[in-house]
């Protein structure tokens, strides 16, 4: 996994929860 997709994913999970 990279750092980049990572960091897309928890951007993904953060602006789900709001």
């Amino acid at each position: 996994m990279n750092i980049s997709n990572l960091l897309t994913n928890l951007n993904s999970l953060l602006f789900n929860i709001l």
